[in-house]
């Protein structure tokens, strides 16, 4: 039965549970600087030293703007300054970074030279790279109030990395109702983002919580889509395990960027869909066909919200949705019920109209609402001049990166995305990379192309039988799958700008459901125990994600462990 029980319900509760904590665990500092100095061009800030001071390096928390000059100046007695100033171009919002000094003085002198100048905190560092006790004016106090806070050395626990200097800083922006600088991607993502922003502040913690807040919950939701596919809690247990095993799932979802939600949606979308051609078109009461739509479509508007690409997975609902609406006309004229069959038909084909077409419109204009209350963005022509902009900039976009991939390298993963990397004061590395459990996705690839030719050979014993239209989406699994997964893959075949190993990601739930359905298939067959193989596959897949674990999570490790036990391929980089 594929109706959800106390018992589904348990899993479901237990698996959350566990990958909620494993997921949140050193997810990232949740204090960070708050107040700021945000001066004027030409504001200057004076700060005391101990006598002759050796300075080091100076630490600093840039706040929402980016790529400003800072003027330092140094003096022995706070009178007469260096003739040649030092201009620093601050870089990293939200972020700790320094700037190297071998100088000694008494004195620092801080000028503002940009506007929209914020810096959270600053320390300074003497030879032996001791936060320096300071004195500064009043002006200057928002600078070495918060020192408490002032790490050795920038890690993910406590700065963003990689697109976190975009799209956290958005969702600040967002909250405070500042100039927009990242608009490349439909605001849903950032306005979500915003919110753990709201409940956590803005520290590392609480802009990355939604992202993996949803990621945790892909689990569940996965359970559910694999239970009412395959009958068993078994294999619904299997899929979302496996899916709790995935390295990307994993550290994709703990980067605060807008990926995770366009996953989460496509799972949604699919599995109405799903629920929704499970139905039998003429003899199903409405809600049982017109509820599940709705939601699809829902969520599809969620999804395209997020990420452009939602769109794809949009192309694949529409294809499955024609299938079966051929599917049911020929099943309609086998029983001589084509009157019934128009009537329905016309009702859903209107409801669809509004499901898929009316409401996805309103939420993508709904989600808008965060960006058009910021300055320079109002109204229905801040929204179409954001399309345009997007659309310039993904069409044009040159642009290089040394952990770019193409398609073809993907299911492959021969170029994992390094995100992180550090050298830890103790020698050991600390990394965070993206990429797949081999055992999840090279299994994956070999279960999808098993899929796909179960589908195939339905289509061909369909159309042997007086050329009937194929009756695949009543065994429902194989095609199903095949249509869900390469509508993620193929429209990324043609794009030519850079892409990365990420882009992969929604095609994962499609390949965890083609393993899944290979293996049972297997277990019906009596290939095998019916569960002894699917158990110690997933333990092993476990076992990867255990080894692989420290290159997930930055956790710091020998580079000897990650050269012997990690490096498969010569083109894999995890730690520097």
């Amino acid at each position: 039965m594929s109706k959800i029980n106390r018992l589904d319900i348990l899993i479901m509760v237990i698996i959350t549970l566990i990958f909620g904590v494993v997921s949140f665990w050193n997810l990232g500092d949740m204090n960070a600087p708050k107040t700021a100095w945000a001066p004027n061009v030409g504001d200057v800030v004076v700060i005391s030293l101990p006598e002759n001071t050796h300075i080091s390096r100076i630490q600093y928390f840039l706040g929402a703007r980016t790529d400003k000059n800072l003027e330092i100046a140094l003096s022995d007695d706070g009178e007469i300054w260096c003739e040649q100033p030092l201009i620093v171009r601050l870089t990293n919002v939200f972020a700790w970074s320094n700037i190297a000094m071998d100088d000694v003085a008494s004195y620092i002198r801080l000028r503002g030279s940009s506007n929209e100048l914020f810096i959270l905190e600053m320390a300074i560092r003497d030879y032996n790279d001791n936060i320096v006790q300071v004195q500064v004016d009043e002006a200057g106090q928002a600078l070495f109030d918060e020192q408490h806070l002032v790490p050795l050395m920038n890690t993910f626990m406590n700065s963003t990395y990689f697109d976190e200097i975009y799209h956290p800083r958005t969702a600040y922006e967002f909250i405070h109702q500042m100039d927009v600088l990242e608009w490349s991607h439909p605001p849903l993502g950032k306005a979500i983002i915003a919110c753990g922003v709201l409940i956590f502040g803005m520290n590392p913690f609480g802009w990355r919580f939604m992202g993996t807040l949803f990621g945790v919950l892909m689990l569940p939701l996965l359970y559910i889509f694999a239970k009412h596919m395959f009958k068993h809690p078994f294999w619904a247990t299997f899929a979302t395990l496996l899916f709790a095993a995935d390295f990307m799932r994993f550290a994709q979802t703990r980067l605060a960027t807008i990926d995770t939600y366009i996953v989460f949606f496509v799972i949604a979308m699919y599995y109405y869909m799903y629920k929704y051609i499970s139905e039998d078109f003429t003899g199903a009461k409405p809600a049982k066909l017109y509820v599940p739509l709705a939601l699809s479509g829902l969520t599809m508007g969620l999804g395209i919200a997020s990420k452009w690409p939602g769109v794809y997975a949009a192309i694949g609902l529409a294809i499955i949705f024609f299938i079966h609406l051929v599917q049911a006309y020929l099943q309609a004229r086998r029983n001589d019920s084509i009157p019934q069959f128009g009537n329905r038909s016309l009702k859903i084909i209107a409801w669809c109209l509004l499901c898929f077409v009316a409401i996805p419109v309103l939420v993508y204009g709904l989600s808008y609402i965060p960006f058009i209350r910021t300055p320079g963005r109002e109204g229905l022509s801040g929204i179409w001049e954001n399309q345009m902009q997007m659309f310039n900039y993904h069409a044009n976009l040159d642009a290089t990166h040394g952990y770019s991939s193409l398609w073809w390298q993907w299911p492959l993963m021969t170029r994992p995305i390094l995100y992180y990397a550090r050298t830890m004061p103790d020698g050991l590395k600390s990394g965070i990379s993206s990429f797949g459990n081999p055992l999840v996705w090279y299994v994956g690839v070999l279960a999808f192309f098993y899929t796909a030719w179960e589908a195939l050979k339905q289509i061909w014993n369909s159309f042997n039988l007086q050329f009937k239209f194929p009756n695949v989406i009543n065994s429902k699994v194989p095609l199903f799958i095949t249509i869900g997964a390469l509508a993620q893959f193929l429209p990324w075949i043609p794009v030519t700008r850079v892409v990365f190993i990420y882009h992969f990601f929604p095609v994962v739930p499609f390949l965890i459901l083609a393993t899944t359905y290979m293996f049972k298939r297997f277990a019906d067959a009596k290939l095998h125990h019916k569960y002894i193989t699917p158990v110690v596959y997933l333990l092993a897949a476990f076992v990867l994600f255990i080894m692989f674990y420290p290159v997930l999570a930055g956790v710091p490790v020998s580079e000897e462990y990650v050269s012997l036990f990690l490096r498969w391929l010569s083109s894999w980089v995890l730690v520097i």
